[in-house]
């Protein structure tokens, strides 16, 4: 097997240039390659503020910028460069959707050997839930403490993402499929924003796992939350 060769090249004007076919890409096919629109979002707002720091620190600017744009542009890239290989690992890379061609036209890397197809999820997460202010909801997702393998993981081994419905009124649907407001996202906790219009009403909310191989698992029982003012 060949060196490993990282998708993201290491210098900047490379960077520049790949990053901003990727996001190009992504926006242009998101509907087709099924990209959650929230995690776009974040990698766009990602994007702006590299921009903008680019257009002002990078080294053609060497008489103009100063040590804190500098600084803040090299946390710019780290930031952005997370959430970029975060996108990839779960949105990207095991996507039926998005064909070799597809993903080489982002500028990812295709593995040369076969992986090893990863099952659905079998374990329903572990909710909980605080109002904060602003009618929003933290919403913690994590591994079942009885579910095999590390109760300190968040995700199990073989969960990509992590899916959640919400539903808010009298009477909740018995199956969740059945909501129509859902988000997937990486990681956890995940921030729930609710119209203030809706303080006081209960918000059922709902989470299950997704797999890499875009299966979901089952629903949790919907946990019961007051959304505040």
């Amino acid at each position: 097997m060949g060196a490993y060769k990282d998708y993201i090249p290491f210098l900047r004007e490379e960077f520049n240039e790949w990053q901003e076919n990727f996001v190009s890409q992504a926006k242009k096919r998101a509907e087709e390659w099924a990209l959650p629109e929230e995690e776009l979002k974040k990698l766009v707002t990602l994007q702006k503020d590299y921009d903008d720091l680019y257009a002002v620190a990078n080294k053609q600017h060497r008489t103009t910028r100063n040590s804190v744009q500098v600084l803040q542009l090299k946390n710019s890239i780290i930031a952005y460069q997370t959430e970029l290989r975060s996108f990839v690992q779960g949105f990207i890379r095991y996507n039926k959707l998005i064909p070799d061609s597809g993903k080489l036209a982002l500028g990812v890397t295709i593995p040369d050997t076969i992986r090893t197809r990863r099952g659905t999820p079998a374990t329903i997460p572990a909710v909980a839930t605080i109002p904060i202010k602003g009618s929003n909801i933290m919403v913690y997702i994590s591994q079942a403490p009885e579910a095999d393998g590390t109760s300190r993981r968040a995700k199990p081994k073989d969960v990509a993402r992590i899916e959640v419905a919400a539903f808010v009124g009298k009477d909740a649907p018995a199956n969740a499929n059945d909501i129509s407001m859902k988000s997937q996202y990486t990681r956890s906790p995940v921030r729930l924003s609710f119209s203030r219009s809706l303080s006081g009403q209960t918000a059922f909310i709902y989470c299950r796992f997704i797999g890499f191989n875009n299966m979901p698992g089952d629903w949790s029982k919907p946990h019961r939350e007051v959304i505040t003012l």
